[in-house]
């Protein structure tokens, strides 16, 4: 199992998680034309530099400026799989010039692009947010390509946990779980920016989620699929990386969702 932290940004710096004799520090920083927009010069050499790592293992990306590398860990996926995603955003927006790879719109570009994905679950997403799509995204979204489990429905089935409603009524994780199906390979894409302000920190506008509900999710997956790989983003601003409160609210989380993830991956 590959454990990989890319250096966009220089965040990490005083992050310890990844301080582990296992995990691999790849420095990209000198890779220009990446922050939120990748360049076709930028995606050409940021492949060269992951073309010697896996799919199988966890990678953590730097900010959900760089959500993107998403789509270039499961371009190296050569079987069928079905990509679960968290975050606050859709990211399935199209680019705003030409066909740029973009942190906004990365998701769309797995749906038109690899061959192997069957579906796209984004947990945790604004529902504002989906009623944004162009037409023809949400037409994914209607024949099933493409499923969102939003914020709200998230929140009303844990106050309805919390109000007493019967189990079979409110366990949601393990209904949306039903969506991944069976015996499917499974990568997972982890944006923090779907965690609660009061559990990290990030740079982009956050929801509402915790950490014990992303586990629920992946745990009620794996019960029937194979967990194959995995990334994680959504660090604060460099900027905002010089306040310890930040930064050490952000590598708990980090270890944290390591160690979720380190159940689960085959």
């Amino acid at each position: 199992m590959e454990y990989i932290a890319m250096n966009f940004s220089n965040v990490y710096e005083r992050q310890d998680f990844k301080d582990a004799p296992d995990f691999c520090y790849t420095d990209v920083s000198d890779i220009t034309g990446t922050d939120c927009y990748c360049d076709d010069d930028a995606v050409l050499k940021l492949k060269e530099r992951i073309k010697d790592y896996s799919y199988r293992g966890i990678h953590y990306i730097d900010s959900g400026n760089y959500h993107y590398m998403s789509k270039l860990w499961t371009d190296k996926i050569d079987r069928p799989f079905v990509l679960v995603v968290f975050d606050n955003h859709p990211d399935m927006q199209r680019p705003l010039f030409g066909d740029i790879l973009s942190c906004g719109g990365w998701i769309k570009e797995v749906l038109d692009s690899n061959k192997y994905l069957e579906k796209v679950i984004v947990l945790g997403v604004n529902n504002r947010l989906i009623e944004e799509l162009d037409d023809d995204v949400l037409r994914e979204a209607d024949n099933e390509r493409v499923c969102f489990v939003t914020r709200q429905e998230i929140a009303d089935a844990m106050d309805c946990s919390a109000n007493g409603c019967e189990e079979s009524e409110i366990n949601i994780f393990e209904q949306k779980a039903a969506l991944v199906g069976e015996n499917k390979a499974v990568y997972i894409s982890i944006d923090k920016d779907v965690l609660d302000e009061s559990v990290v920190k990030t740079n982009w506008d956050q929801g509402d989620m915790r950490i014990n509900e992303i586990y629920s999710y992946i745990k009620e997956v794996a019960q029937k699929n194979e967990i194959i790989g995995a990334d994680v983003c959504g660090e604060p601003s460099h900027e905002e990386a010089v306040n310890d409160d930040i930064i050490i609210r952000s590598n708990t989380v980090n270890l944290s969702v390591l160690n979720i993830l380190k159940k689960f991956l085959m």
